[in-house]
This record gives structure tokens, sequence and C-alpha cells, in this order.
């Protein structure tokens, strides 16, 4: 078969298996329609593409819940059905409740938001550092302005010991170390679920009760809240709560959190529904002035906030290794939703709804639907990529081995003993681009440091720019040897 005949084959095979790779978004119908029909028609066929076992949906309509839909099963191996009672952690959806916690004890005179926090505080103090600690006020850690590191946590597994709030704080098994100072307060916004830890320490200081039991009596209770709790027993377990999954739909244990105010909150659809309507009706725990605050870009913004043509939008979204769940409301028509999963590929199932119900509502993408998007579908692109090499190398060793066989050898020349090692480190990194691609593990490595899952999907990426020079050499450079290779 003539070279360029063999080539254009090659493309048309590559053209076809990549139509099929990405056959998902090529084809999307991205229309905006009436949403409760996408509901019904897209999210059963969305969950198998992106791997999530379980989705409970709340609709909301002229303030109100309208539609409650649960799909999938909550526990695979036991073909246990969704429901509308089963719980979900909401992962950093617990922030805007801690928030109103905060303003609870705000409009009852116990703290002011422009005081320094540590005002506050007798327990824990921020450790030393180049920049003033005076200037983090109780409003800055709200709005994550307040240059505070630790951006989220992972939690600890049930067979493990949690460490006590202090022992958070300072750093104990944390993967981003110790709660500090890593910016000047003020000087941008930088997301941080240690400063919500230190909420959690200011909560119980000011008010003298543990977090939850302040939570519960003076924000949840008075909500109407019924269906919640921030603490799961590994040993008498919870049959309400909905089994966390990863990427590739295993089983995940239950993760246990010390930081509730930042991601430990665990609900049902039908409460989660409940908060954010909070934010349009409540009548007992914060006063319109207080939740105008909270909803105002230039004051103290807890929550997502995009306007558009006049309307104001709020919304929410959090995801934890196993869990993700998002929520959205337009303030003016007091339409909306929320949404639960128990999937670390929930994330990007709730990056699919949000932008659906965006577009219908507000004329506009979701702003994360791009970015998660390209993580998403940019992991398939490199494996696309990576596969596709490694069948031209394959392909060229074969010619050779066709056209040589009586005298060809796979090893490697004794001349060359670096490409051993070479061979050796492009094998392994391609193991560890498909572990890191297609495993759960690529948000949580089990060796927990924050920099390793960069730092393997840049190995994946060098990896890769190295097998395609390896690829294009051995098809455009070098000849076929007229005598056999020697072994």
């Amino acid at each position: 078969m003539k070279t360029g005949l063999r080539i254009a084959l090659y493309l048309i095979v590559m053209l076809t298996t990549g139509i099929l790779f990405f056959k998902d978004i090529l084809f999307l119908d991205k229309t905006p329609g009436n949403f409760e029909v996408y509901i019904d028609r897209e999210v059963p066929e969305l969950m198998k593409k992106r791997g999530v076992p379980a989705a409970s949906i709340a609709i909301i309509h002229n303030g109100a819940v309208s539609l409650v839909r649960t799909y999938g099963y909550v526990d695979i191996k036991n073909k246990r059905p969704n429901s509308i009672e089963m719980r979900y952690r909401v992962a950093s959806l617990s922030k805007p409740l801690t928030a109103w916690g905060i303003m609870k004890l705000a409009q009852n005179g116990k703290l002011e938001l422009d005081r320094p926090v540590e005002d506050y505080l007798s327990r824990w103090k921020f450790p030393e550092s180049e920049f003033n600690s005076n200037d983090v006020t109780v409003r800055r850690l709200l709005t994550h302005t307040a240059g505070v590191s630790v951006p989220s946590y992972g939690g600890y597994a049930p067979d493990k010991k949690r460490t006590t709030l202090i022992e958070s704080l300072n750093g104990v098994n944390v993967a981003y170390g110790p709660v500090k100072l890593i910016a000047p307060p003020g000087s941008g916004t930088r997301y941080s679920g240690g400063g919500y830890t230190i909420l959690q320490l200011l909560i119980e200081e000011v008010s003298g009760r543990p977090y939850e039991k302040f939570m519960e009596e003076e924000v949840l209770e008075p909500l109407n809240l019924d269906n919640y709790t921030f603490t799961y027993d590994p040993v008498s377990k919870d049959d309400l709560l909905a089994l966390p999954y990863g990427r590739n739909e295993q089983q995940l244990p239950i993760y246990l959190y010390t930081e509730k105010a930042a991601g430990g909150f665990i609900c049902s659809i039908d409460d989660l529904a409940k908060f954010l309507l909070s934010f349009v009706n409540d009548q007992n725990v914060l006063s319109p002035e207080i939740i105008e605050l909270m909803t105002n870009k230039d004051k103290v913004p807890i929550i997502g906030i995009l306007e558009n043509d006049g309307n104001k939008y709020i919304g929410f979204g959090g995801t934890t290794l196993g869990y993700s769940a998002d929520m959205w409301l337009d303030v003016t028509t007091l339409n909306g939703y929320v949404s639960v999963f128990n999937s670390t590929n929930g994330v990007y199932l709730g990056a699919d709804i949000a932008n659906q119900w965006l577009l219908e509502n507000a004329s506009t993408p979701d702003p994360t639907i791009k970015i998660l998007n390209i993580e998403f579908y940019g992991i398939r692109m490199m494996a696309f990529i990576l596969g596709n090499i490694c069948i031209l190398l394959a392909y060229r060793r074969f010619k050779m081995y066709r056209l040589h066989r009586e005298s060809y050898s796979f090893r490697i020349k004794k001349k060359y003993p670096w490409l051993r090692i070479i061979y050796a480190v492009l094998l392994l990194s391609a193991i560890l681009f498909w572990w890191i691609s297609f495993h759960t593990l690529a948000f949580y490595p089990p060796i927990n440091f924050p920099w390793l899952p960069d730092s393997l999907i840049y190995l994946s990426i060098f990896t890769t720019l190295i097998l395609a020079h390896s690829a294009f050499k051995a098809l455009f450079i070098n000849k076929i040897p007229s005598t056999p290779p020697s072994t």
C-alpha cells in the first residue's frame, strides 16, 4: 500500500474514532427550551455520560418548589433507588449557610463585620507573617477577601482519627498546611475554606455553643429544615445518606469533617431548596436588610451574584470527594432550582444543568461551564492523542518486523542504553496519565500533596510531546534500513 493512501486511511480511522469519542459535545443540543422538559429528557442520559449514579433536582417556580425529580441509585451494589428523603453532602454550599449564622450574630449585636476577627478569638491566633492580621475582618472572611490560605478540605477517612478544630487550623493532617495569611487582607478575592473554618471557631467563641448546635437552634430550625445533619457515625451509619462514588463509579469511603462550616453540611434536596428560598422569603432568622447585604456585590456577597438585563441571579456550587451540589435563583421572578449528586463527576453534570438554566432564564451561559469542559474533554483529548501516538509507534515497529522478520529485534541496541530509561519513563508516564485521567484520585491522590495532581498532568503533557516527536521521526524521518538491524 502506498504511503499516501496508508496515511489517508489512518486519518479516516482517527477522525471516525474521534467523532465517537467526542460525540456528546459535537452533537450536543444547546438550544434553550423548557427546563422541566430538559431535566426529564437529558439528565438520565447525561448521568450515563458523566458517570453519576444518582441525582436529585428540585425546580422552583414563583417562589415555591414545583417539581422534584430523583434519578439513579444511591447504592449501586444493592440497587437502592434514589428518593426525595435521601441526604447528600453539599460540600461548599455549607459556606453560605455558615454565613447566615455569622449574620445572625451580627444582627443581634454580638459581633461587628468590620472588626478584626482576632478580637473575638481566644483559642487560636494567626501565625506570624509579613501581613497584618488586624486587617482580617469578619466581612473579609465571609467574602474570601482576607488573604487566607487553605482553599478546600478533603475530609478524613472513617478509620482515621479526626483532628480537633484547633488542630485543623494549625495544619495537623491538612494537605494545605495551617491556616495563615498568604496575601494582604483586602487585596483581592482568594477562595478560602480555611477562612470559613475560622468563622466556625468564631461562632463557637461568640455564641458559647458548639457550631452545629448554634446553627441548628438559630438558623436551621427557624428556617424549617428538618432532614439534615453535620455528622456521620460510621458505626451506626445512616441509611438516608447517599453513598459517594468516584470518577469510575467506584464506591468511596464516607469521609468525615472537622471543618463543618466549610464543607460538612448534609441534607436532603427538599431542605436545600428551603434554604435557597430563604434568601427571598425568610421571616424568622434575618431581616430583609441583612439579606440584602448578603446578595449585594458591594456589601457582603456571600453567594455568587449575576446581574443581567435588570434581573439579579444568586447561585452557588460545591464539590468534594463523592458529592456535588448546585443552586440558582432569579430573585426577580423567584424561579430557580437546586441539584445534588453522589459522585465526584457531579461537578460536570451540575455545570451542564446550570448552563441550561442560565441560558433559559438569564440568556447567558454558566461562567464555569467552559473551564469544566476544558478539564473534562481536555483529559479525553490528551488520552485520545496519546493513544493514537502509541498506535503509530506500534505500527512502525510492526512494519519493520514484517520486513526484517528473521533478524529484527524489539530490544534497544546496547549502544543506546539511555533509550531504555526513556522508554521506561514513557511507559510509566502513560500509566500515570491513564490513572490521573480516569480515576477519582485525580482530585485527591493517595499521597495528599496539593501539587501532585497538577504535576502528574504536566508530566503527562510532557510525555505526549515526547511521544509525538518520536512518532513524527519514526514516520517521516527514519528510513527502513536496507540491511537487517543488528541486535
